[in-house]
């Protein structure tokens, strides 16, 4: 009696639900069509199992697909392999678990391609901040009305951190590296102030928070990179070039200030060390017997005197500390009696 009253309470639900139009069949193939009486639109579930939805719904920002996280830590989409292990997932507090990100950058995608330009600059502009996530609470509550109009409270997880050994969610090996984490501070940027300077990682959500694409500042840090490179390898061919300089400025002296010292004449010796950053001695000999006037003057590369300083002994030397003069290149003259008798180039470095 029982099965014949199945079998007529499902024919009635089946006539009924054709008089108004069902949302819900099932065709001859097994295939399953929901909110469509077709094999297209709605929800369709082909036997092998594979599903598609195609809302009927074309509004801009629509919520079409929307899944309820009662807890933050709640794993609510999730890709499972054949040995069980969740290779995606999606929390409640909105954090993604996956292996690789890639972003679609084919060529075919693109247009108006332009170079980044003062990318050293934008990175110098921009401040990486530590922080907390104000939504982050160390309990969920979860609140919902019954049919009959009664609202039921719930703390869906305790605030005692014990609580995770006994957790059939969490592997035992995982609980004491999660203990340690949850007072890990975040690290990041501002949107609104990526924005005064990168505005092109920057978009507003439509409840008007703001989001930045981080893995396009990837393309202003390598173009900052090579700014830096560039400007490394002009440096150490500078570099290069004063050293070959004062080399062969320094052989030529040597042999000078040797032919001078043999005979008894006044010698300006090169500056040590040169480049310098911090301080240079600078020695000499005066091979006159008697002199009245003799100076040690600094010119920069126009001629223009910047330092002098007077000599009271017939050999000894003078100290120029870096703070002294603007990083740069520099003449130095020894002058004796009105008479000059060596000049002299030295760098100071930053």
């Amino acid at each position: 009696m029982k099965k014949y009253i199945k079998i007529l309470l499902v024919m009635t639900v089946l006539v009924y639900s054709k008089s108004i139009n069902a949302q819900i069949k099932i065709h001859s193939d097994n295939h399953v069509s929901i909110a469509s009486l077709t094999q297209t639109g709605g929800v369709q579930i082909a036997p092998t199992g594979r599903t598609a939805f195609q809302p009927a719904e074309y509004a801009q920002y629509a919520w079409l697909n929307m899944i309820f996280a009662p807890l933050n830590l709640s794993k609510c989409w999730i890709v499972i392999d054949n040995q069980g292990n969740h290779k995606f997932h999606v929390r409640g507090n909105g954090d993604v678990y996956c292996g690789i990100v890639y972003d679609g950058s084919d060529q075919s995608l693109k247009t108006n391609i332009t170079q980044i330009t003062s990318a050293t600059e934008k990175i110098m502009n921009l401040q990486g901040v530590y922080f907390d996530y104000i939504s982050e609470t160390t309990h969920d509550t979860l609140v919902f009305t019954d049919k009959y109009g009664n609202t039921h409270t719930y703390v869906t997880n305790s605030e005692n951190i014990e609580d995770l050994y006994s957790n059939e969610n969490v592997a035992p090996e995982a609980v004491e590296a999660i203990i340690s984490e949850q007072n890990r501070k975040h690290m990041g940027l501002i949107a609104q102030e990526v924005e005064q300077v990168v505005p092109e990682v920057v978009r507003t959500q439509d409840d008007g928070k703001k989001a930045v694409a981080y893995s396009s500042l990837v393309a202003l840090l390598i173009e900052a990179f090579k700014e830096q490179q560039l400007k490394i390898n002009e440096l150490e061919q500078y570099i290069q070039n004063c050293c070959e300089f004062n080399d062969n400025i320094r052989s030529k002296s040597t042999d000078a200030e040797t032919n001078q010292t043999k005979n008894g004449s006044s010698v300006l010796y090169q500056n040590s060390p040169n480049p310098f950053n911090e301080k240079t001695i600078i020695e000499y000999e005066i091979g006159e017997k008697a002199f009245s006037d003799a100076n040690i003057y600094v010119f920069d590369l126009n001629g223009k005197l910047l330092k002098t300083y007077p000599l009271n002994s017939a050999k000894g030397n003078i100290e120029i500390s870096a703070f002294e003069l603007e990083p740069g290149m520099y003449l130095y003259s020894l002058v004796v009696n009105k008479k000059e008798i060596d000049t002299k180039r030295m760098i100071l470095t930053q």
